[in-house]
């Protein structure tokens, strides 16, 4: 191994004793490495795994946040083949703990105290053989890109779709652009067909398939005529023909759309699909013909809307709109600019304060407060809502562990967090949470997870799983907006669901509509019956408050009681003494 590979190592050092880091930085030093780093705790290796790239980690086997085993295992789980070599650094000889490491991915160990000589020796070997491995990788990581390359333009040259047997991509594309720079313009219906995913699930692939190139074949013979019909994907299909007037693009697009949607008679069964369409057009012809392509999948409406949709220049800056909001909230996080707020639940009994919902809120720097009921869907459509929650949860545990150290709330108190379908489905959600709690001393009997029938309904097995977990750990788990979905009662039978909240739709009209009381006061009996306490949410006026007591709800809230309040008006109004709403049921 040359000098000029040891200069130019990168060499991380992760031992919790900074003495020991500054001496194996000052023997690498003297050996001639120049690229050296030194952290004090395991978890700051994912970030200098990306910012420094080290080609070699010694990490030190004892430390208090993370041991070495647990470090090997993050490491073989996150990054594979692509984890650098590790040498443990331990006072330890056991055989077990070499073992072990050894299974889990480490590379070599060394003992201390550490001789200086038998080190320097044992990394130049270790690296010797991690970059021929290095090498040897990028040469094949080479010749797969030559292949690939190979196969694609090979690929490009097919201009048919091979299960559909129509123009394909490139073929739409070629069709697009002879159109648009002819003088007559061009307009492109970009149709979307919903069901075949599931019609593949239930019947197979092979029909599914059979059955797309029937599919086909019918939008084929029922295209616009003087048109051109390709499948962009397997469940997409683009038909291109002149410009013309919008109403006359509108008519155009529906009758596509009723051409695919509907019962189809297929072989034995009875297939129903639905299907959707976006249109755009121009008489540009200096427009590229995939920026009209694109266009036309903008406008494409979304599920439950009216099926066809055209595009506009307003479409395109609500979404220039929408990556701006995703961009600034992506800032926002990660500069912990987002802020929880809390809205106290009282006992609707004692009038005391119980429990609290902890909340998101945004104050834009330029723009002002930005609703969740705006970021936290794009949030969901980004896959951003997954750190959001993270977030959320780490800020609220943090808050009830300094609420119940300063005595602001004692051991009965809850709070509340809301969870997303998408973080109950990550596999891991419950041992992270019950990680936070543990890191900041919480009990978990102090924290609730808020969930709605649509985080259920996502993965029904997945999330009984999770669920579970958290509870046996003390957790509870609330349903929130009960009764505004379909499936309620079986969710209830099969979920350990302890708090169910009765949702503010139920609760506006309650004093006036018959119904609406009927209504809530069957979900109370049952709820009671099922052993679960109830909140209201939404309570607005004394009326409902009263009406509410009478039917034996457990807790309420809602703006007669408290909107949402920050941190620090919320501690005030737990410690004052008139905190409690009494004088609003005894009025």
């Amino acid at each position: 191994m040359s000098a000029k590979d040891i200069a130019n190592a990168r060499v991380l050092i992760v031992d919790d004793n900074h003495t020991n880091i500054e001496l194996l930085i000052a023997l690498l030093e003297e050996a001639g490495y120049q690229y050296i780093e030194g952290v004090q705790t395991p978890r700051l290796i994912d970030e200098k795994m990306a910012s420094f790239k080290p080609d070699l980690i010694l990490l030190d086997y004892r430390m208090p946040e993370l041991n070495g085993a647990e470090v090997l295992k993050h490491m073989k789980q996150t990054y594979g083949d692509d984890a650098p070599p590790m040498v443990m650094l331990t006072a330890q000889g056991d055989k077990e703990t070499r073992l072990r490491s050894l299974e889990l991915g480490a590379t070599d160990f060394l003992t201390k105290p550490f001789d200086n000589e038998e080190i320097l020796q044992r990394l130049r070997n270790i690296l010797q053989v991690h970059y021929r491995s290095q090498a040897r990788r990028d040469a094949s990581l080479f010749y797969e890109a030559i292949a690939s390359k190979r196969s694609a333009e090979l690929e490009e040259l097919v201009l048919e779709d091979m299960l559909t047997g129509l123009p394909n991509r490139r073929a739409i594309l070629q069709e697009v652009n002879a159109m648009v720079r002819s003088d007559k313009g061009c307009s492109v219906v970009f149709l979307v067909i919903d069901e075949l995913e599931e019609v593949a699930q239930l019947h197979g692939y092979p029909l599914a398939e059979a059955f797309t190139r029937e599919l086909a074949l019918l939008l084929q013979s029922k295209a616009p005529a003087r048109s051109f019909i390709g499948s962009w994907g397997q469940q997409e299909y683009v038909v291109v023909f002149e410009a013309q007037l919008d109403a006359e693009l509108m008519r155009k697009g529906h009758r596509l759309v009723d051409v695919a949607s509907g019962d189809h008679d297929y072989e034995t069964l009875l297939i129903t699909i639905a299907a959707r369409a976006g249109i755009s057009s121009t008489l540009d012809s200096n427009i590229e013909p995939d920026e009209l392509i694109r266009q036309a999948s903008l406008a494409l409406p979304k599920k439950g809307t009216p099926p066809v949709g055209l595009f506009s220049d307003e479409l395109h800056r609500d979404l220039a709109d929408r990556i701006s909001l995703r961009n600034d909230l992506r800032a926002a996080l990660e500069a912990d600019d987002l802020q929880l707020f809390f809205q106290p639940k009282y006992d609707l009994v004692t009038g005391k304060i119980t429990s609290a919902e902890a909340l998101l809120r945004w104050q834009h720097i330029e723009k002002g407060f930005i609703s969740p009921a705006l970021f936290i869907p794009l949030a969901e459509q980004t896959g951003d809502i997954r750190a959001i929650g993270d977030w959320v949860a780490e800020h609220a545990i943090k808050q009830l562990a300094k609420w119940r150290q300063q005595n602001i709330v004692d051991g009965s108190f809850v709070l509340a967090i809301n969870v997303s379908p998408q973080q109950m489905v990550t596999g891991t959600f419950a041992s992270d949470l019950l990680e936070c709690c543990q890191r900041h001393k919480v009990e978990p009997k102090q924290v609730q997870v808020e969930i709605t029938e649509s985080a259920v309904m996502q993965n029904l097995m997945k999330v009984q799983h999770e669920l579970e977990v958290l509870t046996r750990a003390g957790v509870t788990v609330a349903m929130d907006d009960f009764g505004t979905g379909y499936s309620s009662l079986s969710y209830l039978r099969n979920l350990p669901i302890s708090v169910i909240k009765i949702d503010r739709s139920f609760v506006m009209n309650l004093v006036s509509n018959s119904s609406d009381q009927q209504l809530v006061g069957t979900i109370v009996l049952m709820a009671h019956n099922f052993k679960c306490s109830i909140v209201a949410e939404g309570i607005e006026t004394v009326e409902q408050a009263k009406l509410l007591v009478q039917m034996a709800c457990n807790e309420g809230q809602g703006f007669l009681f408290s909107r949402p309040i920050t941190q620090n008006e919320f501690e005030e109004l737990v410690q004052s003494p008139a905190h409690t709403i009494e004088s609003y049921l005894n009025s």
